[in-house]
């Protein structure tokens, strides 16, 4: 019988020791720093630096808040690119509704319309 409470209480004071030792110190590593990154839109323009223009079917998806809410559209469209500063965006419905086209130029402003 003694030797249970002479076991139990070496078993109470070995895990107070363990529970009450010092917490590691945390040692700060600096940070990594990998290889230069390059911009990879400046690397697709060089490589395709002689194209005068540009059309793709493309997927569109538009993530907005309103009124608090989360609100995902998913569009299919088509992107066209005309050398040197042409953009048009024109976004349709998946049944194939047109729902908007945006126009961009370096001389003029940004100009959207729905449909």
């Amino acid at each position: 019988m003694a030797r249970k409470i002479c076991f139990i209480l070496l078993g109470v004071f070995l895990s107070g020791l363990l529970l009450s030792a010092c917490a590691k110190r945390m040692v700060r590593l600096p940070p990594l720093e990998g290889p230069p990154v390059e911009n990879p839109m400046a690397k697709l323009l060089d490589t395709f630096s002689a194209t005068e223009s540009l059309q793709a079917k493309v997927s569109i998806r538009i993530e907005t808040v309103r009124k608090g809410e989360d609100i995902k559209f998913l569009l299919n469209g088509i992107v066209l690119y005309q050398k040197p500063d042409r953009l048009r965006i024109m976004g349709y419905h998946p049944l194939g509704m047109g729902l908007f086209d945006a126009l961009y130029s370096e001389r003029s402003v940004l100009r959207s319309r729905p449909f």
